[in-house]
C-alpha cells in the first residue's frame, strides 16, 4: 500500500541506535568483561558493528570465542550483570526523539518499543528516559525468536490490537530492515544510529531518514489519508490557447534551500501529441553528460514524470534532461527496475532539445500520441481527460545540491519516483 494512501496508527521502534544512543555504555560494559577475562578490548566502532542481534551474540562477537566455548555463558552473565548496573551512565536519547514521540502521542499515533535487548533492561531504560510515553515495551523474551524473526513484532501488535497494515517499524540496522519485511509492516530506516545510509540501502531499505525532523515530517504528514498535502492540478491547454505555467517551487526536504526560478508548460497538439517545456532561471548550469541514459540528475537537471493513462496501468515514464543535451528516459511502476526507453525513442523519433541563454536554460520534448499509446495503452485525450504527473528540478552534484518539485512530495529524503504524489494534469 502506498504511504499516502494509508493512515499510520502505530509506530514500532527499535531501541539501541534508534531511540537511545547506548553505544558508549555498551562499549564500556563489553570492555569491562573482556578485561575481567583477560581478553583484548574492543573499540567503539567494533562494538557498533557487533550490536543488533542480542547481548549473547554481542558477547560472542566481542570475545572472538567459538560459539561452543563453555566460557561464553559465564562471560555473558557477567556482562548482563555489569551492564544492568551501568546502562544509564552515558546513554542519552537522540536529538529530537523525545519531542517526536510526544507529538505522535498528541496526534493519536501509538508508539511501542521492540528490542533484541533483554526485556528487563529494555523496560527499565525506556521508563528511565521516556517515562510513560510508550504504549507498550518489550525486549527479548523466552519463547520468542530474536529479530529479524517477526515474533516480538507480532506479539507487540497483538498486545496493542494493532493492524500491521497501518503500522510502521523504525530501526537503524540491517536487522531492522529485515524485521519490517518479515513482519509485513512498512519499514523506515534511520541513519543517525549504528549503520550508515549506504549500509541500510544495501540491506534493502527504501526509506532512510537522516534525522528526527525528516522522520517527523514523514510520520505526521502521512497520518491522514491524503498525506496532508494540497492536491495539485494543472490545466493542459491546446496549442491554440495560451499555455498555463506551473511553478517548480516546492522544497520538500530540509537542508536543500537552493531555489532557482523554474517553470513547466505542457500543451496538447490536438490529435498529434503533447509538448513539454521546462525553463530554469539559472546561469552556467552544470552539464557534464551529453549522451543517453547517463546520470544527468547529478548535473543541473529538469525532469518530467508522467502516467498518461492511470486507468490502464501503474507505469510511468521519467524523462530527465540537462542543458548539454544529455537525457534519461525510463519506464516502470516504481524506482527500482526501470526499463530504458532508448529503442522506443528511436522508433518514434523522440529526441529532447536543450537551449542555453545568458541568464536561463530550457529543455523541451514532443511526445507523439502513437508512442504514448504504445507505452500506456490507448486513451481519449478530450477536454476533461485527466492523467497524472510531476515536474522537477534537481542537481545532486551541483555546488548547491537541490531538489524541487511542482506537486509536493512527502518522504524522508529526496525521491522523485513517488507516483502517489503526482498531481492531476487535466485537458482544458
Amino acid at each position: 500500500m502506498k504511504n499516502s494512501e494509508k493512515k499510520i496508527k502505530t509506530v514500532l521502534w527499535d531501541l539501541d541506535g534508534t531511540l537511545l544512543d547506548t553505544l558508549d555504555d555498551l562499549t564500556d560494559s563489553v570492555n569491562y568483561v573482556l578485561r575481567k577475562y583477560s581478553l583484548p578490548e574492543r573499540t567503539k566502532d567494533q562494538v557498533r558493528s557487533f550490536v543488533g542481534v542480542g547481548s549473547a551474540k554481542l558477547i560472542e562477537r566481542s570475545t572472538g570465542l567459538e560459539h561452543s566455548d563453555e566460557r561464553l555463558e559465564e562471560i555473558h552473565s557477567q556482562y548482563k550483570k555489569y551492564y544492568n548496573a551501568h546502562s544509564a551512565v552515558k546513554t542519552k536519547p537522540y536529538p529530537g526523539i523525545t519531542e517526536l514521540v510526544k507529538k505522535l502521542k498528541e496526534a493519536g499515533i501509538r508508539s511501542c518499543v521492540v528490542s533484541n535487548k533483554p526485556d528487563v533492561a529494555t523496560v527499565w531504560l525506556v521508563r528511565h528516559y521516556f517515562g510513560d510515553l510508550f504504549d507498550f515495551v518489550t525486549g527479548a523474551r523466552d519463547g520468542f525468536k530474536h529479530k529479524p524473526a517477526p515474533d516480538i513484532v507480532d506479539f507487540a501488535l497483538k498486545t496493542l490490537g494493532a493492524d500491521k497494515n497501518s503500522s510502521v517499524f523504525i530501526g537503524d540496522s540491517e536487522i531492522d530492515v529485515l524485521t519490517a519485511r518479515n513482519a509485513g509492516t512498512e519499514g523506515i530506516a534511520v541513519s543517525w544510529g549504528f549503520r550508515s545510509e549506504k549500509q541500510l540501502k544495501d540491506a534493502g531499505a527504501k526509506t532512510v531518514c537522516p534525522d528526527a525532523a525528516s522522520l517527523e515530517k514523514y510520520l505526521l504528514q502521512n497520518k491522514t489519508e491524503n498525506g496532508g498535502e494540497k492536491k495539485m492540478e494543472y490545466v493542459v491547454r491546446t496549442k491554440k490557447a495560451p499555455a498555463e505555467t506551473a511553478a517548480i517551487a516546492s522544497i520538500n526536504w530540509l537542508g536543500y534551500r537552493y531555489k532557482p526560478a523554474c517553470t513547466a508548460r505542457l500543451v496538447y497538439d490536438e490529435g498529434k501529441g503533447f509538448e513539454v517545456t521546462l525553463v530554469c532561471r539559472e546561469a552556467n548550469p552544470l552539464a557534464r553528460y551529453k549522451g543517453f541514459y547517463e546520470p544527468v540528475w547529478t548535473d543541473s537537471c529538469m525532469e518530467f514524470f508522467a502516467n498518461f493513462a492511470p486507468q490502464n496501468t501503474d507505469n510511468f515514464f521519467n524523462l530527465e534532461m540537462n542543458s548539454a543535451g544529455g537525457w534519461l528516459f525510463g519506464f516502470g511502476p516504481e524506482r527500482d527496475g526501470r526499463e530504458p526507453l532508448g529503442e522506443i525513442a528511436k522508433k518514434w523519433d523522440f529526441a529532447p532539445k536543450a537551449k542555453v541563454f545568458s541568464d536561463h536554460w530550457q529543455v523541451s520534448a514532443y511526445f507523439k500520441l502513437g508512442m504514448l499509446f504504445e507505452l500506456f495503452g490507448e486513451f481519449d485525450p478530450k477536454p476533461g481527460y485527466t492523467f497524472r504527473g510531476n515536474f522537477f528540478k534537481c542537481g545532486e552534484e551541483t555546488p548547491m545540491e537541490h531538489y524541487l518539485s511542482w506537486s509536493p512530495i512527502v518522504s524522508p529524503g529526496p525521491d522523485f519516483h513517488r507516483p502517489e504524489f503526482f498531481g492531476d494534469l487535466r485537458l482544458g
